[in-house]
């Protein structure tokens, strides 16, 4: 799934008008920042995303990508410019780690629920006192013992 377009992301980076920056150069910088929040994503929610993207991912790749832009048109020395890209993409990240951690949920725009999640990161169950019994389903209880020192 897209979540961001060509024109998105030149509006947002003011290159508008820049003929020297292809579509094709824009659309490489989109696949990165696509490519990088669906590995985070992957983490939690289940791929690809159906329907229409949350508000918040646009967001975040449409910003990915144009830091990607202005990495390489304007390099390290505007850190501290408007055209400073490495505190943004930082922000960014903690923003995709946050998703991750499940600080932040992705909601459905459409719908106000959160996104179907993969359940990796989330338990089948929760120990219990049963959970010790070793022939009880799911047992915790320790498989093997052994009388060595390390």
């Amino acid at each position: 799934m897209a979540y961001t377009t060509i024109e998105a992301v030149r509006k947002a980076s003011g290159f508008t008008d820049a003929t020297k920056v292809s579509d094709d150069y824009i659309q490489s910088k989109i696949d990165y920042a696509e490519g990088y929040i669906n590995a985070v994503l992957a983490q939690v929610y289940t791929l690809p995303i159906v329907g229409i993207a949350p508000a918040l991912l646009k967001e975040i790749a449409r910003e990915m990508a144009k830091y990607g832009l202005y990495m390489d048109e304007y390099g390290e020395e505007t850190e501290n410019l408007d055209k400073g890209w490495r505190s943004g993409m930082e922000a960014l990240q903690l923003d995709l780690q946050k998703i991750a951690e499940r600080k932040l949920r992705l909601i459905d725009d459409s719908t106000g629920l959160e996104l179907a999640t993969n359940g990796i990161k989330s338990p089948s169950f929760y120990p219990t006192d049963a959970s010790s019994d070793p022939l009880a389903i799911n047992s915790t209880s320790p498989k093997f013992t052994m009388n060595q020192k390390f």
